[in-house]
């Protein structure tokens, strides 16, 4: 404008904003930090130059500027391993970079380097991958059989390729064989309901045929193959078979063996699984040991299954025959017998025996009706007695005991005597006559 430039005006708005907004008004440079961006908008800006005859018309930018941290290459990723080798290819795999570089990594771009063993030839290295490796595994192909290489790998993110990772080898390309081995925890102990991965490192060249067999605990030579369901699955993955058992029950515990085999040989390797939890029922029938009119005492035996934790009480209820609804009787029953109070006479009860462990209440036993009465009669009748050993003022009386006791044993007798002209029975004893110890 033919005059010194007082200073620049710099304003900027949002790609879907309509409106500028000036940033500042007093610029003396040609260059300026916009301070107050919100995180990932995008904005356009512009400047307008000023002097002492006023504001020059702006300039804008054509690009539209996303607001972001600056964003540089990855770290090199990590940990790269090699894998399967045969006669033309070998199988890589890798860890990501510990740092992304502010953006995420797309993709890997997979280098080897042929060792060339004359001298003659440049050695460089040369990229694998036609494509873009997304997974953190690739099998390099191709490869001539006999030959030596080493192998590097790179994390690519939007601001470019990492440096290379450190690099392995290098390893002779050709088949690699080897019989099957199977690495398996010997023991494992969950609780009922748990989701179990029973994990088999495995190795083998070729990769082996894989078997899961179920034995129970106390017969461990009858075993059975795996029935594979919803409940039961197994899982192949490079060197790692994995028998997946969802929401683990009681009758899961046993004794898997694992199975391995290929045409240099076989291994298995065996692993007990006890899984925790509630017990069974208890052993019945429940026996009603004694019945009266106010109790009942029941007994019954341990359960078969004690869920692999020690009961440490049996929970007992009661109802009433005709209606659906069961009353708690004791939760401390330490004991396989117990009696039953506070019951009413001449009715009839159904009750049911639970065991416990730490794991919680088993499944109940139930018993038979019955009735709450008094089992107990008079006895019978004596056989007739007879007298002997009479004199002039006693004799002696004598007679059997009766054939039937009432239900419970003879305590006592009565004796009564009447003239026999007489119509009156008197008792000759003021208290029962005792039961002769045999």
């Amino acid at each position: 404008g033919g005059d010194r430039i007082k200073n620049y005006i710099v304003e900027k708005k949002t790609v879907e904003g309509k409106a500028w907004v000036k940033v500042t008004t007093d610029c003396a440079g040609t260059s300026l930090l916009v301070p107050d961006l919100v995180d990932g908008q995008e904005y356009f800006f512009r400047v307008s130059a000023e002097n002492r005859f006023g504001v020059g018309p702006p300039v804008a930018t054509i690009q539209r500027t996303r607001a972001r941290d600056p964003i540089h290459p990855p770290d090199p990723p990590t940990r790269l391993k090699i894998g399967l080798i045969t006669k033309n290819t070998v199988a890589l795999s890798w860890r990501p970079p510990a740092n992304d570089g502010g953006a995420p990594v797309t993709h890997y771009i997979i280098e080897r380097l042929e060792w060339d063993p004359t001298g003659q030839e440049k050695e460089a290295w040369k990229q694998c991958n036609r494509r873009d490796v997304e997974e953190r595994k690739f099998i390099v192909e191709d490869l001539k059989e006999g030959g030596k290489y080493e192998f590097r790998v790179k994390a690519v993110n939007e601001a470019g390729p990492s440096r290379p990772s450190a690099t392995v080898g290098p390893v002779d390309v050709k088949d690699q064989t080897c019989p099957p081995s199977i690495q398996l925890s010997e023991f494992m102990e969950v609780e009922e309901g748990t989701d179990v991965s029973i994990v088999g490192i495995i190795k083998g060249v070729p990769f082996p045929t894989l078997k899961w067999f179920k034995a129970p605990p106390n017969k461990p030579d009858d075993k059975n193959p795996v029935q594979y369901d919803q409940h039961v699955n197994k899982v192949v993955g490079e060197n790692v078979c994995t028998l997946l058992i969802q929401q683990s029950r009681r009758n899961d515990t046993a004794l898997y063996t694992l199975t391995a085999e290929n045409n240099l040989g076989s291994d298995s390797k065996e692993m007990r699984l006890n899984v925790l939890g509630r017990p069974g029922p208890p052993v019945g029938p429940i026996k009603f040991e004694t019945i009266r009119a106010d109790t009942m005492t029941l007994s019954w035996l341990p359960p078969k299954d004690d869920g692999g934790s020690k009961i440490t009480n049996y929970v007992i209820e009661k109802r009433e025959a005709n209606r659906k609804i069961w009353s708690p009787v004791t939760k401390e029953a330490k004991e396989c017998i117990y009696t039953i109070p506070k019951l009413l006479e001449g009715h009839e009860y159904v009750f049911r025996i639970m065991a416990q462990n730490k794991y919680g209440v088993g499944e109940p036993l139930d018993s038979e009706p019955e009735t709450a009465r008094n089992l107990f009669t008079v006895p019978g009748p004596c056989e007739k007695p007879t007298v002997s050993s009479v004199t002039r003022d006693s004799m002696t009386v004598n007679w059997e005991e009766p054939e039937y006791d009432g239900g419970s044993p003879v305590t006592g007798y009565w004796l009564e005597v009447k003239e026999t002209t007489g119509k009156r029975w008197k008792r000759v004893n003021r208290d029962p006559i005792k039961v002769m110890p045999p």
